[in-house]
This record gives structure tokens, C-alpha cells and sequence, in this order.
């Protein structure tokens, strides 16, 4: 361990780093703001070391005991009284414990309790302070940035400018042609498909959960309760039809051992919770993500195909408990669709020269609940929408946390599905010769949450806070939702 003036030295570089000239210098810093800076700084040097780094949150610059996501990077400028900055803090520290528990269990020797406790008792140290500190705090302010998932450097060499031009017309060629047909229950039901449901058969497909059961904190998040969540989960999770031709077409279980590989003995979905801004509010979103082993090649060369395919379905409920949209895409960020409900209406948008967003229609009010998402085979796409069927599912999924994935046992250690960049190793695509010029790093390979560019013209993430409040507003019939009105159908 260092001396204590060394690493109080080693403190002031690292908040001068993040500050400003107006900002004025820190010379002395306590001594035990010092150590415990020092055991962080220690830390993510042996996780570094042993390359281990969970990607999915950022950490904060100069402070590496917070990480954040784009949630909370959309709140950085407006954090006006006391409780709202510590309700920031409490879950940036939350991102940065739950990384950091990750990824030291996939260390080789994970660190004992006592390392465990001292870096509790240290990150609670650096939070106090942080708090009695407004220049501090501040600098923390202008250093809560998530970077996007997009190279301007390739950009820059792939002369974006004009080859961008091309692809949009490309793009929206491909919206207007592929265009997912919306069917009844009948209709779905004459397709020759496998169908796939929640394991739980007696799950209710009316959901006891009250919205205004629901509390919230200082920055308005709503706080659900794990089994309120379980509760949501059961009731909105889609029921999938899938066109088999071969092992490609069945959703499966990860595992990871040198390579991650599906298990389509036992189909899984991944599921987690989280979060839009929209409207002035903070609405909960439920996520669903699941995988196949494959993309299958549709001739010799296919620079689509390759190992590992996936698609995440998103339920964004409104505040009174009931779907407000739904989306969906490929795990590699492509192909993101927009399915809003009547509640909701596209914004008038200009040509601005990015990809407009794919919204092939709304949803009807009478298929509230599950719907039917019906994928093609091999390619996986999205080729209809239908209510959920009347009928019991034939084959049955379980629903699995997302950060199991972050989490898979290889052996006797623990791995992670992602590499440090949140990229999945092994599943690259020969697409991303042809696409670098968008700036999209490994274009087509599969990825981690919050790593999920959705668009090649401009910029645009899955996870973007103010992705909804961009492209859609409530409708005039909608414009007042009461937070006290049920779930249920």
C-alpha cells in the first residue's frame, strides 16, 4: 500500500482531471478519503490485470467507486435538491457494487470478506464526502458521461458523409418492404410454427399489480418490488412462434465454456427491468431477450449469418400499469422495431438525414397482455404480431434474470457471455467488412445491454432514456392516464 500523501496526491490529480478551470485545485484531501480511493484504485488495477471488466455500466471518471448507465446519465443536469442527488448516488454506487461483486467472482482467487467489507466501508467513506462537497460534486457532474457506441474516427476515414447517404435509401427501402403483418388469433394459429410460452402455465394473464402501488424515488424512478416485478413479467411475457427448419430455430440456454454455446434442450428467456423518461415521467420497462445457436448461412456467402443470434422484446408500461409500446431487435442492436399502442402517436419528424424509426404499425387495445411475436427461420426476423393464443403453448421457456449472463459458470470459475467491450466473443459477421464506414464497431456481432447501437445513419441506442420521448407523444385521447388504475386487462 502506498503512503497516505501519495495517494492523497494521486486523489487530487484524479478530480483535476475532471474539473474545470473555474474549478478551484484540491490540495489537501483526508487521509482516509486517500486510502480508500487507493483500495479502489487497487482494485480495478487486478480486475484490469486479470481482464475481467464487466462493460454493461460505465464507471466515472476520477470516481471508480460509481458507475452509471444512460439513465442516469440523463439525469446529470437536473439533480437540484439533496435527496435527488443522493438517490443518483445510491444507484450509481448500486451499478458500480453489482459490477464489481460480478466481477470479482470471475476472478481466478476472489477476494476475501475482509477486501469485501473494506471496499463497502470505503465506497460508503467516498460517498459521505462526496456529499459535503459542492466542487466535488460538481466535477462529478461533468464527468457522468456515457460514451456512445459509435467510432467517429471510422466514420471519419468511411467518408460518412456521402457513404451514409446510400445506406439510408437502403434502409428505408427495407422498411417499407419488410414489413411484419399484424394477424388474428386464427390466422397465427394456421402458421407452421413451433410455439414457445412461460413455463409457468397457471401464470395469470391478469396482473394483480398495482401501478400506484408503486413508489418512487427522488429522481421519480419507480421502485417494484421483486415480487411485484415477477408478477409483471409473468403477465406481459410473449408468447414466440417460430418456423423451424433446423437447431437454429430453438431458443435455448447459454452456456459458456471456451465459447459461449445454446443449449436448445431448454429454452430460456432472459429477462431484467428497466427504465424510459417519457412525458415527464420515469416508466418501467420489461425486458425478455433470448437466443438461438445461429444465424443460418443462406448460401456460400452470407454476411449476415454466423454463430449466436438473439432478440429482445421490450413492454414499456404506462403509469397505469398497462402497455404504453413495444419493441423489439436482434441482440446485435439491428433491426429495431417500433410497435406502439393507440395511447400513442408518432411525432411529426423532419428529413434530418438519419434512420427514421421502424414503426410497421400500432397495436389494437384488445391484444393487451402477451402478444405473439411470429419469427421467420434461419433469418429470425420479425414476420407477424398476433394476440397470444387460446391455446396452451406446445414447448415451454423459463424466464432466467439477464445478469445470469454476466455471470456463467465455466468450470469451476465464473465467465460472462460478453468480452470487456460488451461484444459477444464469437459472434462476428462478415457485415462488418462492408458497414465500418457507419462507425458501429463489429457491426452484426451480438451484444451486451447498454452496448446496443440501433442505428447505422446517425446515432441512436436501445437504451437511449429519451429514446420514446424522441420519436413518439401521447395521443389526444390519451393525454391524461390516471397512475390509480389497474393493470388488468
Amino acid at each position: 500500500m502506498i503512503c497516505h500523501w501519495r495517494a492523497a496526491l494521486l486523489l487530487s490529480i484524479l478530480y483535476l482531471l475532471v474539473g474545470c478551470a473555474s474549478t478551484p485545485p484540491i490540495t489537501r484531501v483526508p487521509a482516509a478519503q486517500a486510502h480508500c480511493m487507493q483500495v479502489f484504485i487497487d482494485d480495478d488495477t487486478a480486475l484490469a490485470k486479470a481482464g475481467v471488466h464487466d462493460a454493461q455500466a460505465t464507471s466515472v471518471a476520477g470516481h471508480p467507486y460509481l458507475r452509471i448507465d444512460r439513465l442516469l446519465a440523463s439525469f446529470t443536469d437536473a439533480l437540484s435538491s439533496t435527496e435527488q442527488r443522493a438517490a443518483w448516488l445510491a444507484r450509481a454506487a448500486a451499478l458500480d457494487a453489482q459490477a464489481r461483486a460480478l466481477e470479482h467472482a470471475r476472478l481466478a482467487v476472489p477476494p476475501d470478506q475482509s477486501r469485501e467489507h473494506e471496499l463497502q466501508r470505503c465506497r460508503a467513506t467516498l460517498l459521505h464526502a462526496l456529499k459535503q462537497d459542492q466542487a466535488a460534486w460538481s466535477a462529478l457532474r461533468r464527468a457522468a458521461r456515457v460514451p456512445d457506441d459509435y467510432s467517429t474516427a471510422r466514420r471519419a476515414f468511411g467518408i460518412y458523409a456521402l457513404s451514409s447517404k446510400a445506406l439510408l435509401q437502403g434502409v428505408k427501402r427495407m422498411q417499407r418492404s419488410a414489413r411484419p403483418h399484424m394477424l388474428d388469433a386464427s390466422a397465427a394459429d394456421a402458421l407452421p410454427t413451433e410455439r414457445y410460452g412461460p413455463a409457468d402455465a397457471t401464470a395469470p394473464t391478469q396482473s394483480n399489480v398495482v401501478a400506484a402501488s408503486w413508489q418512487r424515488d427522488a429522481l421519480g424512478v419507480p421502485r417494484i418490488s421483486a415480487d411485484q416485478l415477477t408478477q409483471l413479467l409473468a403477465r406481459h411475457a410473449p408468447e414466440l412462434a417460430i418456423v423451424t427448419a433446423s437447431r437454429d430455430d430453438l431458443p435455448g440456454h447459454i452456456h459458456r465454456t471456451s465459447a459461449p454455446y445454446v443449449d436448445d434442450r431448454r429454452a430460456t428467456l432472459y429477462t431484467q427491468l428497466a427504465y424510459t423518461r417519457f412525458d415527464d415521467r420515469v416508466l418501467p420497462q420489461l425486458v425478455y431477450a433470448w437466443w438461438f445457436a445461429a444465424r443460418t448461412a443462406r448460401g456460400v456467402i452470407d454476411p449476415l449469418a454466423g454463430p449466436l443470434d438473439g432478440l429482445s422484446w421490450r413492454v414499456t408500461l404506462d403509469d397505469d400499469g398497462a402497455p404504453l409500446a413495444y419493441d423489439v431487435m436482434h441482440n446485435c442492436g439491428c433491426y429495431h422495431m417500433f410497435f406502439p399502442t393507440a395511447r400513442l402517436r408518432t411525432r411529426a419528424l423532419t428529413e434530418d438525414g438519419t434512420e427514421p424509426p421502424w414503426i410497421p404499425f400500432t397495436v389494437p387495445a384488445d391484444w393487451q397482455g402477451r402478444l405473439r411475436v411470429v419469427l421467420a427461420s434461419g433469418s429470425h426476423y420479425v414476420t407477424a404480431l398476433a394476440p397470444r393464443s387460446e391455446r396452451p403453448s406446445a414447448r415451454r421457456y423459463d424466464l432466467r434474470p439477464y445478469d445470469q449472463l454476466r455471470g456463467l459458470h465455466d468450470g469451476e470459475r465464473r465467465t460472462s457471455l460478453f468480452d470487456a467491450r460488451g461484444l459477444v466473443p464469437g459472434s462476428a459477421r462478415g457485415e462488418r467488412w462492408l458497414l465500418w464506414p457507419m462507425g458501429v464497431i463489429a457491426a452484426g456481432s451480438m451484444r451486451q445491454w447498454g452496448h446496443q447501437a440501433t442505428a447505422f445513419v446517425g446515432r441512436r441506442h436501445f437504451d437511449d432514456a429519451w429514446l420514446f420521448e424522441r420519436y413518439f407523444e401521447r395521443a389526444a385521447s390519451n393525454s391524461k392516464v390516471s397512475p390509480s388504475a389497474s393493470a388488468a386487462d
